[in-house]
């Protein structure tokens, strides 16, 4: 009886990811801006999250969808490299703070 392979080919998931790297190259970002983002009202929110926890945040959820709506306004690449890593950052916790308020 034949073995049955378990799992992807090596072979051919090895060749899919060169083929990906070698047809879909896309510029890195380059963020040489002097642009700047409010983030003032992520501060609220995570004071709110200090002082009253998880709980607290889940009250927040409408400033949170719409600090992120802000974000969705801003090109990374017209901000400085410490804003563009503040960017990146606070847009990542704002997603996981609604994610934990919308669990909670």
């Amino acid at each position: 009886m034949a073995k049955v392979q378990q799992g992807p080919n090596p072979v051919v998931a090895g060749w899919s990811m060169l083929r990906a790297q070698l047809t879909n190259r896309r510029p890195r970002p380059s963020a040489t801006g002097t642009g700047e983002v409010d983030h003032a009202p992520l501060t609220s929110t995570l004071e709110a999250l200090r002082a009253g926890g998880v709980q607290a945040v889940a009250a927040l959820r409408p400033a949170l969808a719409a600090y992120r709506r802000q974000l969705e306004t801003v090109t990374p690449d017209a901000l400085s490299r410490p804003e563009t890593l503040a960017f990146w950052l606070n847009l990542y916790n704002a997603g996981a703070l609604d994610l934990a308020a919308e669990a909670w």
